[in-house]
């Protein structure tokens, strides 16, 4: 989905145009939520956009920034930006990716210990908290309200987050006192009971 076009930076905005039009913007966010904030200079105007969402936000977000751009100043719509976008939204519920229910869980048999002590929430100050909930014998995952997609990895403790690697870490008592997972392509990202 290419309905921005990045040019290089500015001051620490990245110059490009949507839908034609020379903005200066920048965007982020983590799993579970999107930022983006674009200005346009030859309008004297500007916009943000800020959404609580996994999955699908930033594609979205893209697709509202071009509207409101066109909203703003009058320029042609360019892309078929909304068709990539359903397109995309259909892959990825068929993939069983987005805001909606977990679609896997892990499952008991890949655990150290008795599955309750695994329940929790797990934090992190800057991605928020990692709550891990029982789901039938196994157990299912959410960053904030997002689910999360769990599936085994290997030896046991360690399976895989929305398809980076994780482990839960064992204290010296026995209890599970934290999660280790790449987040975003940063590993080892710690969440903390």
């Amino acid at each position: 989905l290419r309905v921005v076009e990045q040019k290089g930076f500015c001051l620490g905005w990245q110059q490009g145009v949507i839908e034609g039009v020379p903005v200066r913007m920048h965007g982020g966010g983590y799993v579970g939520a999107f930022a983006f904030v674009a200005l346009l200079p030859e309008h004297d105007a500007g916009f943000f956009l800020l959404a609580n969402s996994g999955g699908l936000a930033n594609a979205w977000g893209m697709g509202v920034a071009a509207d409101i751009t066109r909203a703003v100043t009058g320029a042609e719509r360019t892309s078929a930006r909304w068709e990539q976008l359903g397109r995309l939204a259909e892959r990825s519920r068929e993939d069983g990716e987005g805001d909606g229910p977990a679609t896997t869980t892990l499952a008991a048999e890949h655990l150290s210990r008795p599955i309750g002590l695994y329940v929790g929430a797990f934090r992190n100050e800057w991605l928020g908290t990692l709550h891990v909930e029982r789901s039938g014998a196994g157990l299912a995952f959410r960053l904030g309200d997002a689910p999360r997609r769990a599936e085994p990895a290997g030896e046991v403790d360690t399976f895989r987050l929305d398809g980076g690697a994780a482990r839960f870490i064992v204290g010296p008592g026995g209890e599970i006192d934290e999660i280790r997972a790449e987040i975003r392509g940063m590993p080892d990202t710690p969440f903390l009971r």
